[in-house]
């Protein structure tokens, strides 16, 4: 992915580039990507559409069963309980806010009677991703997540995060 975006900077020289927060992880590659190799460019990232329900617009969205259109609001449901225990204390650990989006998240894994698994729940530091243990008030960090949707033969995978800042 970086290599492709370097390419069409390279090519097209834009001023500015907008990408997706639901697509963070790429973002935070980008910017790192635009900062080392100095890419005179400024990234925008735009918020995450969603659906009236929350769910973030994908063009996996298209690969649902309606079973798994019901099972796919398991991973926002958890990020926003995961947000929700931030909101509540701004100095909320990570494991503190992890817990409360866990939480949610098995509770719908165990009513989805295995139609919905986990590939990961973490709380990341928004400039390198890797897992904090501890916040820092001046730079927050993001809950990411991705969950498998299991419908028939078809398996679809959905990531989603909340910046909490």
């Amino acid at each position: 992915m970086a290599t492709v975006v370097t390419k069409l900077f390279n090519i097209v020289q834009p001023e500015r580039a907008y990408f997706g927060q639901k697509d963070i992880q790429q973002t935070v590659v980008l910017r790192t990507l635009v900062r080392d190799l100095h890419i005179p460019i400024d990234l925008k990232v735009c918020p995450t559409v969603r659906e009236h329900d929350g769910l973030a617009l994908s063009s996996r969205n298209a690969y649902l069963l309606p079973t798994q259109r019901d099972d796919a609001l398991t991973l926002w449901l958890s990020l926003q309980a995961g947000q929700e225990a931030y909101a509540k204390n701004a100095d909320a650990t990570p494991p503190v806010i992890l817990e409360a989006a866990r939480s949610a998240l098995s509770e719908s894994i165990n009513r989805s009677h295995g139609r919905v698994s986990l590939d990961y729940l973490s709380f990341v530091h928004p400039e390198t991703l890797h897992s904090l243990s501890e916040t820092d008030p001046s730079k927050g960090g993001i809950l990411v997540g991705a969950i498998f949707l299991q419908g028939g033969t078809r398996t679809v995978r959905l990531i989603d995060n909340v910046i909490l800042m």
